[in-house]
């Protein structure tokens, strides 16, 4: 059986976060290449990185992006598109604890 440690010990980056940081135009590379990852990360089939990975790349994203509130902008999902089916069901609720049983 694996420890708690064990199994915190990578952390998966959402492919699509790649996209987002394009769409908001921050280069991708540019922000590997300053936290020391490699260059093909999203290229990866399940991108997992370790704690100081996952810190040195959100460090990066903030000294390569000019925004302040760049933090916030890729939190934020407007394309509908992109949601799962279960989020918009969960949306078209009438408030957000219908939402939740919906979704349970």
């Amino acid at each position: 059986m694996r420890s708690c440690h064990e199994c915190l010990k990578h952390f998966r980056v959402a492919a699509r976060l790649g996209l987002k940081l394009t769409e908001l135009g921050i280069s991708i590379p540019a922000v590997l290449r300053r936290a020391g990852l490699p260059q093909d990360l999203f290229e990866q089939k399940r991108v997992l990185v370790s704690t100081e990975d996952l810190f040195a790349f959100w460090k990066a994203i903030g000294a390569v992006s000019t925004d302040p509130l760049i933090g916030l902008r890729l939190g934020v999902e407007t394309k509908t598109e992109r949601f799962h089916p279960m989020d918009i069901a969960a949306l078209s609720t009438e408030n957000f604890v219908a939402g939740v049983k919906h979704m349970a």
